[in-house]
């Protein structure tokens, strides 16, 4: 038995080291294989980095955030490009703008007014299931803009949809309780890519840009971009959710969990009071930008300050609660568009695969559909979500631009369809989800099933918008 273990734990870390070895291999090749036409040798020696990276990433040799940091500093160490250029993100504003919303993030949750807004949200609607199902869908929605962390947020709700399920009396693993987890956990994604402040994934797509797209997304523009998708999506997804799941005798239930559950918190504290004017502040202050002038990441900054100031949470859970692998992971890969600038590879990309992406796009329609079936595809190999996203958008940019599509359309496709859990591994935001309620709420195998009608709405919903992006001069 113990032979067993030991075999099973050498085996993960068997497969690291062939992939490390790989990564390696492959990158030095690329790094040293004759400058192809269009680039020179300093050109093929950043593109042997990136090849050794982007296999470390999908493999998950060592911390992605960690491969990003040495993939900036090789750049330097190559002599590829001067310092200022290899990490030139995180003198940006994007760097601030990321510290400031997690921050913020992180200030809601430790003052216990994430909860409480979501209790409230629930208590709106009716005990019966269908009530419930739009509770936490609202719950998703009502929350999105002000926690840049999906994780933070399922990990939330779930506990709480798993308590209200069995108030209500339904079987766990059962059809109404799998209802209420996939309402609770699609809630919460549906809206990421509505809100531009819900995840940091949002932030990685802006930064990935140009200044001029940059400056044109704003927050407000944005959700008036992605709202038409959200509808959409939402009201597909609550008739896909009640058709496959509704039980076969629905009738209201008495339970009285969620009005326990605000009496045992009590009024709200100085800390809850306190970011709740904080949120407020800085969301009217992010709405008004075009008026005032104020820059979002300063909004973000001034609203961070506050929130420590008037010690909402202290020192040390600044330190801890912060996510700053993201920040640093996000930051490293930004930097790929300066040094692609630089080393003219950008102008390489679109010499070779312009003759592709002009056959793509010759069709909005045609372009959504292809781009969402290669994503979904490619997801199976590449695990990290900001990873894949990071990946593809550098190249994908340059390319979509000459088309006359703005990069934000092919941005939102992917950050749509990037969220496949077909397999338990593809998607760490389910594995939060599904392990903060013990395994015991759903079985994976529905959750699967209903993925396919998931990813089959969300394309449903980006075909739908095509027009209104017409009209935006989103798409030609």
């Amino acid at each position: 038995m113990e032979t067993q273990e030991i075999e099973s734990s050498e085996q993960p870390m068997l497969r690291k080291i062939l992939a490390a070895l790989t990564g390696i291999i492959i990158g030095a090749a690329v790094a040293m294989y004759p400058p192809v036409e269009g680039l020179d040798v300093s050109a093929m020696r950043a593109l042997g980095v990136l090849s050794w990276a982007i296999l470390w990433w999908v493999f998950d040799v060592i911390p992605e955030y960690v491969t990003s940091i040495m993939m900036c500093t090789l750049f330097v160490i190559l002599g590829l490009v001067p310092t200022e250029i290899a990490f030139a993100s995180f003198s940006g504003s994007t760097f601030w703008m990321l510290l400031g919303a997690l921050g913020l993030g992180v200030g809601i949750s430790e003052s216990g007014l994430l909860v409480r807004i979501a209790l409230y949200i629930l208590r709106i609607f009716p005990s019966n299931f269908k009530g419930k199902i739009i509770g936490l869908l609202g719950a998703g929605v009502i929350t999105a803009p002000f926690v840049p962390s999906l994780t933070a947020k399922v990990v939330m709700l779930a506990p709480i949809t798993e308590a209200m399920s069995d108030a209500l009396g339904y079987k766990r693993k059962g059809r109404e309780a799998s209802a209420l987890f996939l309402a609770m956990f699609t809630g919460v994604r549906n809206m990421a890519p509505v809100f531009l402040s819900a995840s940091v994934m949002g932030y990685l797509l802006l930064g990935l840009y140009p200044p001029s797209v940059q400056a044109q997304f704003n927050m407000i523009y944005w959700f008036l971009c992605a709202l038409p998708w959200g509808i959409a999506m939402s009201i597909l997804n609550y008739f896909s959710i009640i058709y496959m799941f509704k039980p076969e005798k629905e009738q209201a239930a008495e339970e009285n969990y969620v009005n326990d559950r605000i009496a045992e918190l009590g009024p709200m504290n100085k800390k809850e009071r306190i970011m709740l004017g904080i949120i407020i502040l800085t969301v009217f202050l992010w709405a008004a930008e075009p008026w005032h002038g104020i820059a979002s990441h300063l909004v973000a900054l001034l609203g961070l300050s506050l929130t420590l100031s008037l010690g909402v949470f202290e020192r040390e859970k600044f330190r801890s609660l912060i996510a700053w692998d993201s920040l640093i992971f996000i930051c490293a890969v930004l930097n790929l568009t300066p040094v692609f600038k630089i080393l003219h590879i950008n102008e390489w990309i679109l010499a070779m695969f312009s003759p592709i992406m002009q056959q793509l796009t010759v069709n909005p329609y045609l372009f959504i559909l292809g781009l969402a079936l290669i994503t979904v595809i490619v997801r199976f190999v590449i695990i990290s979500e900001m990873a894949f996203i990071s990946i593809f958008m550098v190249f994908l940019v340059p390319l979509v631009m000459q088309a006359g599509i703005n990069p934000w359309v092919a941005g939102m496709i992917i950050y749509v369809m990037v969220t496949p859990w077909f397999v338990l591994y593809e998607n760490s935001l389910f594995l939060a989800a599904h392990y903060s309620v013990n395994g015991e709420m759903v079985e994976f195998s529905e959750m699967a099933r209903f993925c396919v009608v998931y990813l089959a709405n969300s394309l449903i919903a980006l075909l739908l918008c095509v027009p209104y992006w017409q009209y935006l001069h989103l798409l030609p």
